[in-house]
């Protein structure tokens, strides 16, 4: 009927961070700002939408994970030989002078080399949806004015209950679907310190199994060996943790981030086909409009359970919204009390 094995997998759920994992975390309600026709899309259809990272509003999104980590090799080359001569093969077609200077808007990571067990490691495309940890924000809620107006709305949600959806996926391969969650990194300071943890253990790993560098022609191609794996692992650290870092300037956003990275040939496109290829049939790629550009996002499927609240937007007639919203949840059957539904404390009047 599909084309599972007997020997099904799951998405592994984790923490972008290598150090912390899910048990660890406190994860607490985060709120996803909104404006009042996804709102409606959202609770009428329960689903999100996870936006493909390449059409993010930040112009600099994945490009700027790519000059911090360049800033940093090139204050610690003789701290990571190993690891700065893996990112010069990555980005060897690139000037690095313009990726510091944001003059690249684009990178082609596709990979062509071989995994360890000789198979072609496949392209990925990253999905990300957004959410932040202030659950009454000043500057999220200007994103949504309109008219000179606010009008727009914050979906509390329980994150737990977002990831579980993921866990209904089967998959084949480990590396074919990947959940990563955590809060955005915007200070410069912790976002090298997190860099530096992460090439360390890459740095330890390619010199454990290199060894002593000799003119041996065997130990030179196992030296290659491990350089070209160094460089995959490095490879999909910028591919899917490298949207957990941002400029410090959008650091008034707080956000916290769930992101999808899944196999760019396994891509679902309809229900249907996502029933044949996971096993579950809520997951599937669509495309929707957005300042003149058509987008392609991931549809994801929600419980009513993982909604726990909603602020509704400064200067929108409450009284009447909130009405308007307590019935739209009565038809979804969505359990709400009248502390469900609140307005946004931020005294704005224009």
């Amino acid at each position: 009927m599909d084309n599972l094995n007997k020997n099904v997998l799951h998405p592994v759920i984790r923490n972008f961070k290598e150090t912390e994992t899910r048990q660890t975390l406190q994860m607490h309600e985060k709120y996803h700002y909104t404006s009042p026709e996804a709102f409606l899309s959202i609770i009428s259809g329960n689903r999100l939408r996870f936006t493909d990272a390449r059409y993010m509003n930040d112009k600099t999104e994945l490009i700027y994970f790519v000059k911090i980590l360049i800033d940093f090799i090139e204050k610690s080359k003789e701290k990571f030989p190993l690891c700065l001569e893996c990112i010069n093969r990555i980005f060897a077609q690139y000037d690095w002078r313009k990726i510091k200077n944001f003059e690249i808007e684009h990178f082609d990571l596709t990979p062509n080399i071989q995994d360890i067990s000789n198979q072609n490691i496949s392209p990925k495309r990253i999905y990300i949806f957004c959410t932040s940890t202030d659950s009454d924000s000043l500057s999220m809620w200007n994103y949504y004015v309109k008219g000179g107006n606010y009008q727009g709305y914050n979906i509390g949600f329980n994150i737990n209950k977002l990831l579980k959806q993921f866990e209904y996926i089967k998959i084949n391969d480990a590396n074919d679907f990947n959940i990563y969650y955590g809060n955005v990194i915007y200070d410069v300071k912790e976002q090298h310190k997190a860099i530096e943890i992460f090439l360390k253990s890459r740095e330890h790993f390619m010199q454990e199994h290199i060894g002593i560098w000799d003119t041996n022609k065997e130990k030179d191609l196992f030296a290659n060996r491990y350089l070209l794996i160094g460089q995959e692992l490095i490879r999909q650290y910028i591919e899917s943790r490298g949207a957990f870092y941002k400029h410090p300037c959008f650091a008034h956003e707080k956000e916290f981030r769930i992101v999808v990275e899944i196999n760019k040939n396994l891509i679902p496109h309809s229900e249907k086909e996502a029933e044949v290829k996971f096993g579950f049939n809520g997951i599937f790629e669509d495309f929707c409009t957005k300042n003149g550009l058509v987008i392609p996002f991931l549809n994801v499927p929600i419980e009513n359970d993982a909604i726990n609240n909603v602020t509704i937007s400064p200067m929108t007639e409450f009284k009447i919204a909130k009405q308007s919203v307590l019935e739209l949840f009565d038809k979804k059957k969505i359990k709400v009390d009248n502390y469900t539904i609140r307005k946004s404390q931020i005294p704005i009047r224009f």
